[in-house]
């Protein structure tokens, strides 16, 4: 059985009615991130669902489901519909299902959902009727697409594809493939039959004899053993569901938690040199221009001016005594010539003062010219008159003489002092200064010598630490660019310590775990056997092999048959898939490295694990993820070809969303190629593969080339152009078919 045609319309981002034809083998959807993939699988996903849609459900609401750009251009009135339909043929029969639901735009523009649809169609060439049926019944059954099938043959993205690191999945292939669902009755009832049993025993117990109460005692010490051990075992199925959730948490990071871990120690190394950056620019003497540019910088080359300017300034204050030296000889001859006139002045007082009566003192000269009359004798005077003039002129010269005294010297001096200003003091304080200064003036240019030698040593320590840094930065960049993890290193660095505290939880949980699975279950098996087999052994003695306890022990043996039984159902499934998943390993990595899958299944634990091993049987722990994907690919391919024997030979059709996100671009065209050539079950296949991205417009563009070397059914998605990015009214998907 194969998808041969797939019809989406109206539904989320595919406006109207788009068309997919398939063929066996493989068939790719190709489509850059935005331009449909996942709503591609969601729409098939919808259509084979069980549920109806409604809210409430599993599957997104019907609303959620209609195209917006349809919704956009409906009126009022205007109604249309939602559908997905899968047309699957099988020999002469070919099979629809669709999920379809009208939609209608009301008269105050609401969103009416009505007449809604889930059907299967039957068509066969021998007949022209066609029959309609409800697709839960078809669905829910083994007809045709069984759920449990659709399980482990439709894959959204890279991590569903693990199905092993849930113990259930296992269960359900082994319930699958067998009819292991028919034991659960009869392990329902030998457990009840048994409990039963037990508590018969204890009503039927007699006190009184000794070897029944001795018996009692075995058959009570045993029964607290199968307590112990089921309380044992029932803490180990919790604790394996907590690994099961630690390793769920971790599985996206454990096979990367050293590539975390590189990072993290990378982002540290990082802040230590800038620490260490940061601590060496304080080193730095960040006044170093602006002490260059300082008065003391400049004087600093004018220590021969300076010391030339002293000298000449000790020049001019000698010259300066030898004025004052010389000032002081002028002043003192000056002072003793005012001396002899004062002393002169005195006698020439005397003398007047002296005069006879007939001589007129000044007073008297000056009432003669005053009266116009000589008081000697006694004759007038006119003004024009010699006697008059002479008169005058005689009392001006003596109003002269009387008028100096022996204080003149404190009049001011008629010789001046040769510095009345402190301009010479002033320059010569500053000389002395700079004298003084000059002692390490020198000694500047060697102080800041020193500091530009050391702002270099500094300044060249801080380049190697900024190389150093750069170095490092670059070294993050290429490591996480070569790893291609699929996963944001740099942001999971960060919650390094988080991932740590629960991969500690999960080595404690596994401590107790190997507690108790390698030495207390053991050691409770072993004591039950041997207290079963006292108690057997004295059941013999009393004679009582037909009594209710050896009912009891036969639901014991009986219950141990039944768990062999499923562990060898468990086996066959395990070394079946091991057996066709190597085959298709081999198929698909036909150039590369293989090594050989197995899955195991740990009883105790009750976990299992699909693991890489190579020739010497060792495990490869951390296998690169296009090996590991390749590995699970390989095993779900094994599954489908077992569910293809289980019913009666339908080889149905297997859907994966994005399967190799993790791969180089070369790495996924091989993987492929090999699918196209090797696989011929038909498998579809939803991916970003084969698109170039142009250089000149910045579009994706398809490899061509690449595209050559695989034969099978090709389309390409993308949204139509001219969309608006805050819109989804705009988004249309468009579809073309390029082989």
């Amino acid at each position: 059985m194969f998808i041969e045609k797939i019809i989406i319309k109206n539904f989320r981002s595919y406006y109207g009615v788009k068309t997919f034809n398939f063929k066996e083998g493989l068939n790719l959807v190709i489509g850059a991130n935005g331009d449909g993939k996942s709503t591609f699988y969601d729409a098939l996903s919808w259509a084979f669902s069980d549920s109806d849609g409604r809210r409430g459900s599993s599957v997104l609401p019907n609303e959620a489901q209609i195209s917006a750009k349809l919704l956009n251009r409906m009126k009022p009135g205007d109604e249309d519909e939602v559908r997905v339909q899968v047309d699957l043929c099988e020999g002469k029969e070919h099979k629809s299902v669709y999920k379809r639901f009208k939609v209608k735009m009301g008269s105050a523009s609401e969103i009416i959902i009505d007449d809604w649809m889930h059907h299967c169609k039957l068509e066969t060439m021998d007949s022209n009727d066609d029959d309609d049926f409800q697709a839960t019944t078809l669905l829910a059954g083994y007809d045709w697409f069984p759920p449990l099938v659709r399980k482990y043959s439709m894959f959204q993205g890279e991590g569903e594809l693990k199905i092993f690191k849930e113990t259930n999945n296992l269960r359900n292939l082994v319930t699958l493939f067998s009819n292991i669902k028919d034991l659960s009755p009869i392990k329902d009832f030998v457990k009840h039959a048994k409990e039963f049993s037990g508590k018969s025993i204890d009503r039927q117990s007699s006190k009184n004899d000794s070897q029944q109460r001795e018996l009692n005692l075995m058959r009570i010490g045993r029964d607290a053993l199968e307590t112990r051990l089921r309380n044992a075992r029932e803490r180990l199925a919790v604790l394996q569901e907590t690994i099961e959730s630690k390793e769920k948490e971790l599985e996206s990071v454990e096979s990367i938690m050293e590539d975390i871990e590189k990072v993290h120690d990378f982002k540290e190394q990082i802040n230590r040199k800038k620490l260490e950056i940061k601590e060496k620019e304080k080193e730095l003497d960040n006044n170093y221009v602006v002490k260059m540019m300082s008065e003391m910088w400049i004087l600093a080359g004018f220590k021969p001016i300076i010391e030339q300017f002293i000298e000449k300034m000790n020049n001019v204050s000698q010259q300066k005594t030898q004025f004052i030296n010389l000032y002081h000889v002028q002043k003192g001859e000056r002072m003793a010539q005012k001396k002899a006139e004062a002393k002169a002045r005195e006698e020439l007082k005397k003398q007047i003062m002296g005069l006879p009566w007939y001589i007129p003192d000044t007073k008297t000269m000056e009432s003669m010219l005053k009266s116009h009359r000589c008081f000697v004798c006694n004759r007038e005077m006119s003004e024009h008159d010699d006697a008059y003039k002479f008169m005058k002129m005689r009392l001006n010269e003596a109003i002269r003489i009387l008028s100096k005294n022996s204080d003149s010297e404190d009049e001011e001096e008629d010789i001046p002092y040769p510095f009345p200003f402190s301009n010479i003091d002033e320059i010569h304080t500053k000389a002395i200064e700079m004298q003084r200064r000059s002692r390490f003036l020198s000694e500047i240019p060697n102080n800041y010598a020193q500091t530009e030698k050391k702002n270099e040593q500094v300044q060249s320590e801080l380049d190697l630490l900024r190389s150093q840094l750069n170095g490092l930065e670059t070294a993050l960049r290429d490591y996480t660019a070569q790893r291609n993890t699929g996963f944001d290193l740099d942001e999971m660095s960060e919650n390094i310590s988080y991932w740590k505290t629960i991969s500690q939880s999960k080595d404690a949980t596994l401590v107790e775990i190997h507690k108790l699975t390698k030495v207390d279950i053991p050691k409770m098996e072993d004591d039950l056997k041997k207290a079963s087999a006292d108690y057997e052994k004295e059941l013999k003695k009393v004679g009582k092999k037909a009594s209710i306890e050896d009912l009891n022990l036969m639901f014991s043996r009986l219950g141990e048959v039944l768990l062999r039984i499923e562990n060898n159902l468990y086996e066959r499934i395990t070394s079946s898939i091991n057996l066709l998943g190597n085959e298709f390993l081999q198929k698909l990595n036909v150039d590369d490295f293989t090594g050989e899958l197995i899955l195991s299944r740990n009883k105790q634990l009750e976990k299992f694990s699909l693991d890489l091993y190579n020739s010497d049987g060792e495990p490869i722990k951390t296998p690169n993820t296009s090996l590991e994907t390749t590995m699970y690919v390989s095993a779900l391919l094994a599954i489908s070809e077992l569910a293809k024997k289980q019913y009666g030979n339908r080889d149905y059709p297997m859907i994966f969303d994005a399967p190799t996100s993790s791969f180089d671009s070369g790495k996924e065209k091989q993987f492929y190629e090999m699918f196209s050539k090797n696989v011929k079950k038909q498998v579809i296949i939803v991916t970003k593969s084969y698109l170039l991205k142009d250089s000149k417009t910045g579009e994706f563009v398809l490899d061509e080339d690449g595209l050559k070397k695989i034969d099978c059914p090709i389309y390409r998605i993308q949204k139509l152009a001219g969309f608006d990015k805050k819109d989804l009214s705009t988004i249309d998907t468009q579809i073309c078919k390029i082989k």
